[in-house]
C-alpha cells in the first residue's frame, strides 16, 4: 500500500513539473533558432526604437528630430543587401548573402543576459579554414527580431536587423518599419 502511494506521489510530482514547464518563457537560444532575413539597420530607425520615452509618447517631435539628425552608418550604403541566416536548434548554421555562395557551419550561445546575448558563428568559406566570429545580439523589445553587431566593430559600421522569415524564405515583416544559458 505504501509503495502504491509513493508511486502516485511520484507520478503527481512528474505531472506538476511538466505542467509548470509548459508555460515557461523561451530561452534566448530558443528565440534565436530558426530562419531569419537581415538587412542593414539605419541609424534613424535605431534612434527611434531606442528612444527612452518612445513607449509613453511615440509622437514626440524630439524623436523625429533626433532620428533625422542621426548620422548614417557605413552599412546603410548597402541598404538593398539581404542576409539569410538559419540558426538550427542543434547548433548548425547556414548563412547566405545576396548573390554569394551559401556558407554552412555552426553557432553557439556564449552568453545571455536579459535581451542581450553573445554568439559565436563558425563557417568554412569555400576551401579555406573555418573562421569563428563573435557577435553581440540584442533581441528587440517587441519580440519581432534582433539586431546583430560583430563584437569589437566600430559603432559607425552599423548593425544588421533580422526579422523572422517564413518557410519559403520571404521576409514576413516590413523591412522599413522602425522598430547554453538563459
Amino acid at each position: 500500500m505504501r509503495r502504491l502511494a509513493r508511486r502516485r506521489l511520484t507520478l503527481l510530482a512528474a505531472i506538476a513539473t511538466l505542467a509548470a514547464g509548459c508555460g515557461a518563457p523561451l530561452t534566448v537560444a530558443q528565440q534565436l533558432a530558426g530562419d531569419w532575413v537581415g538587412r542593414p539597420e539605419s541609424a534613424a530607425e535605431r534612434t527611434v526604437r531606442e528612444w527612452p520615452t518612445r513607449a509613453k509618447n511615440p509622437d514626440d517631435p524630439e524623436i523625429a528630430r533626433a532620428a533625422a539628425e542621426a548620422p548614417a552608418t557605413d552599412l546603410e550604403r548597402l541598404a538593398d543587401v539581404r542576409v539569410r541566416l538559419r540558426l538550427g536548434e542543434r547548433g548548425k548554421s547556414r548563412l547566405e548573402l545576396d548573390g554569394q555562395p551559401e556558407l554552412t557551419g555552426s553557432w553557439k550561445l556564449v552568453l545571455a543576459e536579459g535581451r542581450r546575448a553573445v554568439i559565436d558563428l563558425t563557417v568554412a568559406p569555400g576551401e579555406g579554414p573555418e573562421q569563428t566570429r563573435r557577435f553581440e545580439v540584442e533581441m528587440l523589445a517587441e519580440g519581432e527580431g534582433f539586431v546583430l553587431r560583430e563584437q569589437g566593430a566600430d559603432r559607425q559600421f552599423g548593425r544588421l536587423l533580422f526579422e523572422r522569415a517564413d518557410p519559403a524564405g520571404r521576409q514576413t515583416a516590413t523591412a522599413s518599419a522602425p522598430g547554453g544559458p538563459k
